[in-house]
């Protein structure tokens, strides 16, 4: 398996990988960080570049609980990013990895405005 370049947006949605059916919530974020390959599914910040490493990631629910409070344990509605990136978005809905590409919707710019 070959990995994206540090910024580099998938063009294809995001096959996940992973079930860990049966296990509580509780035990997902391991399985999750592996899902994603140690990387923020939103800014693609990877967890080794950053001084307190895993620490610093959490899980995100893409539809956020309190729009849909059923899904809050559902595996599916699990992806790993950065805390910062998680506050950022915080009730926002963005689009879910495993639906929509994000390679056609995001880009950095090289140089500030």
């Amino acid at each position: 398996m070959t990995l994206p370049s540090p910024y580099e947006f998938p063009d294809q949605p995001y096959t996940r990988r992973h079930g860990p059916y049966g296990l509580t919530y509780d035990k997902y974020k391991p399985w999750v960080r592996d899902e994603f390959q140690f990387r923020c599914v939103y800014c693609l910040h990877r967890e080794k570049w950053d001084k307190d490493g895993w620490r610093s990631f959490e899980l995100d629910h893409v539809v956020p609980q309190r729009l849909d409070p059923a899904k809050i344990h559902l595996y599916e509605n699990l992806v790993y990013c950065c805390a910062s990136c998680n506050r950022t978005k915080w009730m926002r809905q963005l689009p879910d990895p495993s639906r929509k590409a994000s390679g056609d919707s995001i880009a950095f710019r090289r140089t500030a405005p």
